[in-house]
């Protein structure tokens, strides 16, 4: 699939662009998710796609804010280049979604640009990594982490509590009144 310039190489994760002649191509790998959404996209050129039928189609956890979908969108655009003030590729339409405006075409992938090994480039587990820690940011949202923040303040004032030490009518403690 070619999507503009960039061909798009889904079971690899990875965009491309650039002339093979002229030895000039960039290759950007992007996580899962983020090609899933691309992919998704794709299916639907110049069609509106709700925050919400992303959320459905990728998070089915319930709990999922729209956050997630709004980071997905910004590392796509990061991806691709483009400019989300002047969009060439996915245009923001305020409260109703998301637009995949570039050309969509079913274009052979290029015979020419080898599979990456991953043996050969020990660069290549990074974005294996990143993409399990997008995934945990993907499952600690906002109100989770409010929740497990306020847990560890009880926890740590719990603590506070049992240790600090007695304070006697005077206002000295016990080990300042003992000696």
């Amino acid at each position: 699939m070619k999507i503009a310039q960039w061909q798009v190489f889904p079971d690899r994760c990875t965009l491309t662009r650039g002339s093979v002649s002229a030895n000039d191509i960039e290759t950007v790998k992007v996580t899962p998710r983020v090609m899933d959404v691309l992919m998704y996209l794709a299916e639907r050129p110049g069609e509106v796609v709700s925050t919400q039928s992303l959320l459905e189609a990728f998070w089915p956890a319930p709990t999922t804010t729209d956050h997630a979908v709004h980071k997905v969108i910004a590392s796509l655009r990061s991806a691709l280049g483009d400019d989300p003030h002047t969009p060439t590729y996915v245009k923001t339409l305020p409260r109703r979604g998301y637009m995949l405006i570039a050309d969509v075409s079913a274009d052979e992938p290029l015979a020419s640009i080898p599979a990456s090994n991953p043996a050969s480039n020990p660069a290549s587990d990074v974005p294996a990594r990143r993409s399990i820690a997008n995934r945990l940011q993907d499952l600690v949202t906002p109100r989770l982490a409010w929740l497990i923040g306020l847990l560890l303040t009880i926890m740590l004032a719990t603590v506070s509590i049992r240790i600090r030490p007695e304070i006697c009518e005077s206002g000295q403690s016990k080990r300042f009144r003992q000696l």
